[in-house]
């Protein structure tokens, strides 16, 4: 199988951007939610500080460090493909985590059925 076949079919299993929007969107509200009362409770740094404070709250830091590494690799190459900047989700994700990619679906330019941005 050839890179574009392979390309091909992840296409047709990808969830159409009409519903990777508004499922971001509810994520991203979600988690706003929690992350205020987060920082209200500890503080952004402490937040950090409790992960921290065992290893089974750094292993749950690192997988997300993990997860979130693999998913700026796609948005690099989704950006790049789409002719987005890369920059501001790479600062916003390392800032913010999971906001940055979720932003980044939430803010995606809409397609036309022809394919067009609008």
């Amino acid at each position: 199988m050839n890179a574009t076949n392979r390309m091909d079919e992840a296409n047709a299993n990808a969830i159409p951007m009409q519903y990777a929007r508004p499922i971001a969107w509810a994520a991203t509200a979600g988690l706003l939610a929690l992350t205020v009362l987060a920082v209200r409770e500890r503080g952004y740094v402490g937040i950090f500080a409790l992960q921290l404070s065992s290893f089974a709250g750094a292993q749950v830091l690192f997988d997300l460090v993990i997860a979130l590494v693999m998913v700026l690799v796609w948005l690099k190459r989704d950006a790049r493909r789409t002719g987005r900047a890369f920059l501001p989700w790479l600062l916003i994700t390392l800032a913010a985590g999971s906001f940055g990619p979720l932003l980044y679906l939430g803010l995606a330019p809409r397609r036309r059925k022809s394919g067009v941005e609008s």
